[in-house]
């Protein structure tokens, strides 16, 4: 009976011997440095290039490259929305209403559903007859967006309520 048991713990590790035997190791890779930055890295018939080297860092990126950034569709997107003011909504027959914005300038834009306002990527979803209603975000910790909608009533200066 001892001798079966020790005969089954002999083969349930056995595999594990075996496994440790075929890892890889520091000596079976090949390193070639083409440049100050990117490496080949060789092992056996399978070839890498290693862009850091450490690759625990993230890559470094360009600030001038513009990655990240909003592009401006509207002129409304360069202010914040606290500078904004509406000041008129108005219907025409059979087409979409449209409001007037004033920005900071004094100058009147005419804006209509699903335009862009403020510098923070806030959209335009419904236009009422007194107000308009936008569709924020912000950013959490982890990198998702959560979208709130606000409003902006007809004559306030620079006054959005949260609702």
């Amino acid at each position: 009976m001892i001798l079966i048991n020790f005969l089954l713990l002999i083969m349930l590790f056995t595999p594990k011997l075996h496994a440790q035997k075929n890892q890889l190791t520091i000596n079976d890779i090949s390193h070639e440095v083409t440049s100050d930055k990117i490496k080949n890295a060789t092992y056996k018939n399978y070839t890498y290039k290693l862009l850091n080297k450490n690759p625990f860092i993230p890559p470094k990126f360009n600030k001038k490259s513009g990655l990240g950034e909003i592009p401006i569709l509207s002129p409304l997107q360069k202010f914040e929305i606290k500078e904004l003011k509406l000041r008129g909504i108005w219907a025409e027959k059979g087409n979409e209403a449209k409001c007037l914005i004033l920005t900071p300038e004094n100058q009147g834009i005419i804006a209509k559903k699903n335009d862009y306002l403020g510098t923070k990527g806030s959209k335009i979803i419904d236009i009422y007859n007194d107000k308009i209603k936008l569709r924020s975000f912000y950013l959490k910790l982890n990198g998702n967006r959560v979208f709130y909608d606000h409003y902006i009533k007809l004559g306030n200066n620079s006054k959005s309520t949260k609702q």
